[in-house]
C-alpha cells in the first residue's frame, strides 16, 4: 500500500528525485524478512533511506540497519558532462550539493534516524574497503556506463549469496549508461516502473563465475 501522506511529509523535509514508484518497490522488497542489512550508496538529503525506515516501522521491523554512504561534498560526479566538472553543482543546474550535517537533521527532523549510519566516503572507496556484508545494496550515485558497472563488480563481494543489488534511473541517455552496465553485468533482472532494477546477487555470482571460467579456457588454449 502507498502511503502517500508520508510520502508527502518526506519529500518535503528531503530533496531529491524518488517519489512513489520508488516507495511501492522497496515496500515489496522489504517485506522479506532476510534483508536486514542495507546499504545505500548515494543518499543526496536522504530521501531514499527515508522511505526505507518509514515502510520498515510501517512493517514493524525492528531488526534493519541502514548505511548510507556519500562524498558530501561539492564536487563533480563521474556522469558530469566534462565541460561542467569545474563548477559548483548550482553552476552547473544540478541544485544543491549533498551535505551531511543537513541530511542528518533531515532524519531526525521525520523521526527516521535510528539504525542509519551515515558515512561521507566515495562509493569505490567504502565498497573497496568495508568489512561490512549486506542483504541490500541499493547503487544510486553516478549514472555514467563505467561507474555503474565498477560498483556492481564491487558489490559482488559485499552481498550476502542470498541478497540482493539494486538501483534506479535505468537509462543509458546524454552521459548515462545504467541500463548498458546492468544489461552486461547481470543475466536475470527485473526493472520495474521502466526506472528501477533490481537482481538476485546469486545470478550476479554465477554470472561472474561462469565468465572466470570462460577467460581461463580462452588463457589456456593460448
Amino acid at each position: 500500500m502507498v502511503d502517500l501522506t508520508k510520502i508527502e511529509e518526506i519529500n518535503s523535509v528531503c530533496i531529491g528525485y524518488s517519489g512513489q514508484h520508488h516507495w511501492q518497490l522497496f515496500n515489496q522488497v522489504l517485506a522479506n524478512p532476510d534483508i536486514k542489512n542495507i546499504c545505500i550508496i548515494g543518499v543526496y538529503y536522504g530521501r531514499d533511506i527515508a522511505y526505507m525506515k518509514a515502510i520498515l516501522q510501517e512493517l514493524g521491523r525492528t531488526d534493519c540497519m541502514i548505511v548510507g554512504v556519500d562524498k558530501f561534498e561539492d564536487s563533480f560526479c563521474e556522469d558530469w558532462p566534462e565541460e561542467k566538472r569545474d563548477l559548483t553543482w548550482q553552476e552547473a543546474g544540478f541544485g544543491q550539493a549533498p551535505d551531511l550535517q543537513k541530511t542528518r537533521a533531515n532524519l531526525l527532523k521525520l523521526g527516521l534516524s535510528g539504525n542509519v549510519f551515515l558515512v561521507a566516503d566515495s562509493d569505490v572507496n567504502f565498497l573497496q574497503n568495508t568489512s561490512q556484508i549486506f542483504d541490500l545494496i541499493y547503487i544510486d550515485t553516478s549514472h555514467d556506463y563505467q561507474s555503474v558497472k565498477n560498483l556492481i563488480d564491487l558489490s559482488l563481494a559485499k552481498v550476502n549469496p542470498n541478497g540482493f543489488l539494486a538501483g534506479d534511473d535505468f537509462s543509458d541517455q546524454g552521459t548515462w549508461g545504467v541500463a548498458k552496465a546492468v544489461r552486461e553485468s547481470c543475466p536475470k533482472f527485473d526493472v520495474f516502473y521502466n526506472w528501477i532494477w533490481l537482481a538476485k546477487v546469486s545470478d550476479l555470482r554465477l554470472n561472474n563465475n561462469n565468465q572466470i571460467k570462460s577467460n581461463s579456457r580462452l588463457i589456456r588454449r593460448e
